[in-house]
């Protein structure tokens, strides 16, 4: 059948009207899909960057809180199935924060010369993965204290490896690790020069030596099983321990290590 050249080009401007117009829905319809795939991103960002200000604040406020011996505040940061090892310490949280509590009392007593404690502690790097995370903070931990009647003071480097759990809504720390590195023995009064038994001394571990001494001297726990720069092994299987857990690979309840 015969058409006129007119009616061809207006089919042939429809067809291309309607190519054009079906192009157009579909680089719309895929602007809409990139922009809703860049907004959950966008979103899945912001709770990341909330979740790990919200650890690493976590973590600044139970420091804070021993500090000050307000105990109860410290209480609350402890996820219950939370557990501790540090140089002195081997636990469940619940017992760490009663330990403080009793030697702040102790401290209280006029006649008594508790040691006194402070952190300086760096910002947290902090890893997210769901309703887990790994904090990782370098410290230094300054113990005041008598030694053989004459004042002292150690320095702690180290850092410290917390775990974090959303509970009920909330991020709490579900154990604290410490990974020693050196520390230093000084006299509080350069006039007073503490005497050290070299022999004593030599008995303990480079990375937390002279912390050790001290703790020793006052009656209380040494443990020699504790990560360090001295121990890469102990280290490494802490690291990879933390890994683990924060894969989900380990339960909450494994918070502790085996003694």
């Amino acid at each position: 059948m015969f058409q006129s050249p007119s009616i061809k080009s207006r089919r042939t401007a429809v067809k291309a009207g309607i190519g054009a117009s079906i192009g157009v829905a579909l680089v719309n319809l895929a602007r809409g899909a990139t922009h809703a795939s860049q907004d959950k991103m966008l979103n899945q960002s912001r709770n990341v960057l909330l979740d790990e200000y919200a650890v690493s604040q976590l973590v600044m406020r139970e420091r804070q809180a021993r500090e000050t011996h307000d105990f109860d505040a410290e209480a609350a940061c402890f996820h219950p199935d939370a557990g501790v090892e540090v140089s002195w310490f081997s636990g469940t949280a619940t017992e760490f924060v009663e330990a403080g509590r009793k030697s702040s009392m102790a401290g209280s007593d006029a006649n008594a010369a508790a040691p006194v404690f402070f952190d300086s502690m760096s910002p947290a790097a902090v890893w997210v993965k769901g309703d887990r995370a790994i904090a990782d903070t370098s410290c230094a931990v300054h113990m005041f204290a008598e030694l053989d009647g004459v004042g002292a003071h150690v320095t702690s480097y180290s850092r410290l490896l917390w775990r974090a759990q959303r509970y009920n809504s909330r991020w709490l720390i579900a154990g604290l690790h410490g990974i020693y590195i050196r520390d230093t023995l000084e006299a509080c009064n350069p006039a007073q020069v503490p005497v050290i038994d070299l022999n004593k001394l030599a008995g303990f571990r480079s990375s937390y030596k002279h912390l050790s001494y001290l703790i020793s001297a006052r009656g209380g726990p040494v443990r020699n099983d504790r990560a360090g720069v001295d121990r890469p092994d102990l280290v490494a299987a802490l690291r990879a321990a933390e890994q683990a857990w924060l894969n989900g690979q380990t339960e909450s309840k494994d918070v502790r290590r085996a003694e």
